[in-house]
């Protein structure tokens, strides 16, 4: 994935990764939402490093970002190096915790 399809996906589909990033921020602690392109379709999973694992600039990043606020994600570039980049949250966006609250609740209703 380039920058530009990046920028359009985080844009695009910024609910889907906000409630991924949250609910697995609550179910397993700090992490990252892992991006994969296949074939036109986005995948995504929570992934939590075990100590020692990620680069340190990653490790850094997975102290420091607020959950409720910001998400990590991860995507591979075309030539094979992975970018790791804290998002937060526009101010004209709902924030993660805001996103899996309200799908919590919208469930509950069901």
């Amino acid at each position: 994935m380039n920058p530009e399809k990046f920028s359009r996906i985080i844009t695009d589909c910024w609910e889907s990764i906000a409630f991924v990033a949250f609910d697995g921020f609550r179910r397993m602690g700090r992490g990252v939402v892992a991006l994969m392109e296949d074939q036109d379709a986005l995948e995504q999973c929570y992934v939590v490093y075990r100590e020692g694992q990620p680069d340190p600039r990653t490790a850094h990043l997975i102290e420091e970002y607020d959950p409720a606020w910001e998400v990590l994600v991860q995507y591979l570039q075309p030539d094979g190096s992975t970018v790791t980049l804290r998002v937060r949250t526009r101010p004209d966006q709902r924030h993660p915790w805001r996103i899996w609250l309200f799908n919590r609740l919208e469930e509950d209703r069901e």
